[in-house]
């Protein structure tokens, strides 16, 4: 007998079929078969089948479409023959068109199998094409084409779901799993089989939209309720107050846990109890692009070093590496500086011992572009050479690959005067009102920084070409983005390191600050 479980993800299965049922009499118990299409025609399994018996035969299609009208006399009389040495009673009365002259594939059938096995008591779900081409200009041995069986998920003795025979699924993949499936797989049954992952532990019901949740397997196996899986995740009981910041978003919180000290946990409470209202402000503005878990931390090191405005890339570049690989960051750090060279060290590090030498996947939206007056200018294509662009510049753009590769952002590399720059573009999508009609969807491009050796900020010389480079290209670039600078600040303090002290003295008062948008340096905020 079927277990009951595996008896439930079946039914939940054969509730999104209308079509034939038919019972296996040997290794399985349910064969389920989607109706069969040629040229968008609805065809039987018997016909489907008297079809491909003809095109193996006789190296072509059974009939063809002459004139916008069906011909069907040779369906007929392949019918006929394929009942002749089968014995197999076939219906005739349809006419269906089989070629399609749009195309260079005639029929097309798509079939899904559920199958229970008894000798492995195991579930597989299987999807697989069969196709037959069009009609050939000459006989050939065999036109039939049957693509390799591809196998969705399976469920073994121990109630464990193996997706795409590769990897067992689970909280962290459920998500994608849903996506890339057959839209048989609905939303219950992914949930029904991630029940049947987790055993007796029923997290699932907690969660109204199915998404991606940073929690193993082995965490959840041992919980009896959400809070319990975070607090075995984390390795520690997350703080409500925290909890309550970061919107209880479970990813946030681990996020946020992974990257911190339990016994420095009380920095980060006492910070938000004393800016409760200020912080909440902040995390869910829409201006702001970062997530929840990193900006509460550039928000704590902000007020305890003011300065950290002007240098907030490499502040969230800091986090962000140390997240990636699995640092804890100091919450006892104080100054800027210090928070720079653990970025540097990190950078370094990876700098390294980096020997990726992939193709980056940059997307079609941003220019190619190669010279411009005044500069020579690189679109970084390769993970190779994005490493080597940090390991000149000192900086860590290698960091961004994954950035690249999402098509969020693309980075080119500019020479001026025989120095290096390196440009970050982003990418947004616009959604623009076309009167009734579903809306126009435009990407505009903006610059999001340019930096040089050491994350310097470009010569104040170069600002005239650079606003040329944007112009030619149509790229935005928001108010303090970009900040420009004389080569010569040895002697003399300009007017902004001047107002750069005045922000230091604000200490927690920045928050305030941040909210009003009241800054005392020329510069806007960094979101």
């Amino acid at each position: 007998m079927i277990k009951k479980d595996k008896q439930e993800v079946i039914d939940l299965l054969l509730e999104n079929f209308q079509h034939d049922r038919e019972f296996e009499t040997e290794d399985f118990y349910y064969w389920i078969k989607e109706i069969y299409r040629y040229s968008g025609d609805e065809v039987n399994r018997e016909e489907f089948q008297a079809v491909k018996d003809y095109a193996i035969k006789h190296g072509t299609l059974p009939f063809i479409k002459i004139n916008d009208k069906i011909a069907d006399i040779r369906l007929v009389k392949a019918i006929r023959e394929s009942k002749k040495e089968s014995g197999r009673e076939v219906s005739t009365s349809r006419r269906i068109n089989l070629y399609n002259k749009n195309t260079d594939t005639g029929t097309y059938c798509r079939q899904i199998i559920i199958r229970y096995s008894k000798k492995y008591h195991n579930l597989d779900v299987y999807d697989f094409e069969i196709e037959v081409r069009a009609p050939a200009s000459k006989p050939i041995s065999r036109v039939l084409v049957m693509t390799k069986k591809q196998k969705i998920f399976s469920v073994n003795d121990k109630n464990y779901v193996l997706i795409g025979g590769r990897r067992w699924l689970s909280l962290k993949n459920w998500s994608g799993f849903s996506n890339r499936s057959p839209k048989f797989i609905t939303e219950k049954v992914v949930k029904k089989l991630m029940s049947l992952m987790l055993g007796s532990a029923n997290l699932i019901d907690e969660f109204n939209d199915i998404k991606s949740i940073n929690i193993s397997n082995s965490s959840a196996r041992k919980a009896k309720s959400i809070d319990e899986a975070i607090q075995n995740e984390c390795g520690a009981k997350p703080a409500k107050i925290i909890k309550r910041a970061l919107s209880n978003d479970v990813n946030e919180i681990i996020s946020l846990y992974r990257l911190i000290d339990p016994n420095q946990v009380h920095n980060l409470t006492n910070f938000i109890k004393r800016n409760h209202d200020k912080l909440n402000k902040l995390l869910n503005s829409d201006s702001y692009s970062h997530r929840k878990s990193n900006s509460l931390l550039f928000f704590y090191y902000l007020s305890k070093d003011n300065r950290l405005i002007n240098k907030s890339d490499i502040a969230h570049d800091y986090i962000r590496m140390s997240e990636q690989e699995g640092l804890k960051i100091n919450l006892n750090i104080s100054s800027a500086r210090t928070i720079k060279n653990r970025h540097d060290e990190i950078s370094r590090a990876i700098v390294e011992r980096n020997k990726d030498k992939s193709r980056l996947r940059v997307s079609k939206d941003y220019p190619r572009i190669s010279k411009a007056p005044g500069m020579e200018i690189e679109l970084i294509r390769s993970a190779e050479r994005l490493n080597l662009e940090s390991k000149i510049l000192n900086h860590c753009v290698h960091s961004y690959k994954s950035s690249v590769n999402s098509g969020s952002c693309a980075i080119y590399s500019l020479l001026f005067e025989g120095e290096r720059y390196t440009l970050e573009v982003k990418s947004n999508k616009i959604e623009t009102p076309k009167g009734e009609e579903k809306p126009e969807v435009k990407i505009e491009l903006s610059v999001n920084q340019l930096r040089g050796k050491y994350n310097c900020n470009p010569p104040l010389g170069m600002e005239k070409y650079f606003k040329e480079l944007c112009d030619e290209n149509q790229f935005k670039i928001p108010r303090g983005r970009v900040v420009f600078e004389p080569k010569n600040l040895e002697n003399k303090k300009s007017e902004q390191e001047n107002k750069i002290e005045e922000v230091k003295q604000v200490g927690e008062g920045i928050l305030s600050v941040l909210i009003h948008n009241t800054m005392t340096t020329d510069r806007e905020l960094p979101f």
